[in-house]
């Protein structure tokens, strides 16, 4: 478990940084405010440009001056920096949740979908169904927010956004101090000196996220403010907000113009031990550096997470552990044989001419011995990797979905004639290999589906499906599956 972390608040014009310590009771250790420099924001910091670079020069100084030493970090984005859309969806898991949305992510912002990056949401889960938040990012932003980490020698663990990570945090700290204050309509307005935001959710997260004006001239502000606040809907009867930020506007009279109760903001109520350096006035206004190091600190993670989105595209498949291992073996054998290559037709020649010695039967029986290893040896050599061939077919067909594996894998070779050098092989089926592959997965639907797949591969002959024992203890079965293989060469040439 990481012990200290950064939470950066990414601004316009400057970002907040605050350094918690985990525990009992987590502790904010420092805070700073950066600056940036004339003429450098993330407006421009994109990775190939020298703004991003230069940002994380001076953050790092920062934090030395500072005597800031954690270096895992977790990022939070302005509001203004994402788009997000509620998205009703019926009651399933996050998989198919996921796959549904990416879908929807496609067709709604197929010019733009290379230049954005998604993720979601969940919010409180109904009977028929539940609503989500899709939330989307210019993948510029993260770009530079990866170049400015690496500048400053930072490791980012996870990039959100601000507003949602504060709005959390805060959500959690009312129901903490009082159950009536947890189940108002809460919303959480920040104040900042180039924007504001404002969050309005029930339970543990966020309905809506919206990016205001400053708060400073007042009056165009509450406008806006009373605006948004309709739009969002619900009553203002169970209605209560939260004020973090500079402490410029008089909650009293901003409760009086909205109609229903604002309070102040504090540390505290966050779940945090503020240190000293946290015990000034204007302490609030690194709430949203506090909430996002907290994400790493509690047992739920990060409610929208771009650096690790549940909305990227599949991975491509992998070759398992186990494959590595068998084919390390394979390349030992290989490399083993590589030494005693000879040419079998001259072994097969000195063979005959024994035989036609009258040699003793000892002597006959020993050399057909070796001549019959020498054959074996020699379909490792002559262009046909027949055992390298046929676990790439077998890794091919088997789902790399982490609840299939193998456990054992025997392949063998087929009976030949003796004394036959590179001839026919023996008996009625004309395969190269004969094997065994052995292995747990989910459920006997999993066997069904892998048998399936390897039949559907007509390199792989004669399958025999073995018995599938359930282990009701570990929640899945075992399976045994026998097979003969056909080089593809060979295959077609049949």
């Amino acid at each position: 478990m990481r012990n200290k972390i950064l939470g950066l608040a990414i601004g316009e014009k400057s970002l907040f940084v605050a350094e918690v310590q985990g525990g009992d009771r987590p502790a904010v250790r420092a805070v700073a405010e950066l600056q940036y420099p004339a003429g450098v924001s993330f407006a421009e910091a994109r990775p190939e440009s020298a703004h991003a670079a230069e940002l994380g020069k001076a953050l790092a100084k920062l934090l030395k001056e500072k005597g800031i030493a954690a270096r895992n970090a977790v990022i939070g984005l302005p509001a203004r920096w994402l788009l997000v859309k509620p998205k009703e969806v019926p009651a399933a898991d996050d998989a198919t949740v996921a796959g549904m949305l990416r879908l929807e992510a496609e067709s709604e912002f197929s010019s733009e979908l290379k230049d954005l990056v998604f993720d979601f949401a969940r919010q409180s889960q109904g009977a028929s169904g539940n609503t989500v938040l899709l939330v989307a990012t210019q993948r510029r932003y993260l770009d530079a927010l990866a170049a400015m980490c690496d500048a400053a020698r930072l490791d980012p663990i996870a990039v959100t956004s601000s507003a949602i990570a504060l709005a959390r945090a805060t959500a959690q700290g009312q129901l903490n101090g009082s159950k009536a204050g947890g189940e108002r309509n809460l919303l959480v307005l920040t104040l900042g000196a180039t924007a504001s935001e404002l969050t309005a959710q029930h339970g543990a997260l966020p309905d809506a996220v919206r990016h205001l004006r400053p708060s400073n001239p007042q009056p165009p502000f509450v406008n806006e403010l009373r605006r948004a606040v309709s739009m969002l809907g619900g009553g203002s009867s169970d209605r209560q907000l939260i004020l973090w930020g500079d402490a410029e506007l008089d909650a009293r009279a901003l409760g009086d113009q909205l109609g229903f109760p604002v309070q102040i903001g504090q540390l505290k109520s966050l779940g945090v031990d503020p240190s000293t350096a946290c015990s000034n006035g204007d302490s609030c206004r690194y709430a949203p550096a506090v909430a996002l190091a907290m994400t790493a600190l509690g047992d739920m993670p990060a409610a929208v997470d771009f650096l690790h989105s549940r909305l990227a595209p599949p991975q491509p498949r992998r070759i398992p552990r186990w494959a590595y291992a068998v084919g390390g073996a394979v390349l030992l054998m290989l490399l083993g044989w590589a030494g005693e290559m000879v040419d079998t037709s001259s072994l097969s020649s000195r063979l005959q001419a024994l035989q036609n010695r009258q040699m003793s039967d000892d002597q006959v029986a020993k050399a057909s011995a070796f001549v019959n290893e020498v054959t074996t040896a020699q379909d490792w050599y002559m262009n046909e990797a027949r055992y390298e061939a046929c676990m790439r077919d077998l890794l091919l067909a088997v789902p790399n979905d982490g609840q299939t594996y193998a456990t054992s894998l025997d392949l063998r070779e087929p009976s030949r004639a003796i004394g036959s050098g590179d001839a026919k092989l023996t008996g009625a089926a004309a395969h190269e290999l004969s094997g065994t592959l052995t292995g747990r997965t989910l459920d006997k639907a999993h066997v069904i589906q892998l048998l399936q797949d390897i039949e559907a591969m007509p390199q792989f002959t004669n399958l025999n499906d073995g018995p599938i024992d359930a282990n009701y203890r570990g929640g899945d079965v075992s399976f045994s599956i026998a097979f003969d293989y056909l080089l593809p060469e060979r295959l077609n040439k049949k």
